[in-house]
């Protein structure tokens, strides 16, 4: 998949499991229904942007890549806790967020070359 399209996945998919698990800590199906009515459009504008991000700096250190394509996300994490009060959440909606930033760094890398296969010789 594109970068772009899939950070825009990843963002929704990570609103999604964040939304479900408050869901089921809240015990009532609305809190999930709210999140996911708050989340979603910054969730995967971000996510979309990381992804035009992450597809630009392929070719940097994999530790550079996941400090930028996390802090944004885990901010937007935190950003939108706070706006509802909700901050006893946000370690917890860290995890998720998390694995979705590194599933865009890892799936967007830019991979080496295969080796050259050396040239049958004559014995």
């Amino acid at each position: 998949m594109r970068p772009i399209p899939l950070g825009l996945v990843l963002g929704a998919a990570n609103t999604l499991v964040i939304a479900l698990g408050m869901s089921a800590v809240a015990g009532e199906f609305g809190v999930a229904l709210f999140v996911l009515s708050i989340g979603i459009i910054p969730a995967a504008a971000l996510g979309g942007i990381l992804g035009w991000t992450a597809d630009s700096m392929k070719h940097h250190c994999p530790w550079l890549r996941r400090v930028i394509l996390l802090v944004p996300a885990i901010m937007l994490v935190a950003a939108l806790a706070a706006q509802f009060a909700l901050q006893q959440f946000v370690l917890v909606a860290c995890i998720p967020t998390i694995v979705a930033g590194l599933v865009l760094e890892r799936s967007t890398r830019a991979t080496a070359p295969p080796p050259p296969i050396p040239v049958a010789r004559k014995l």
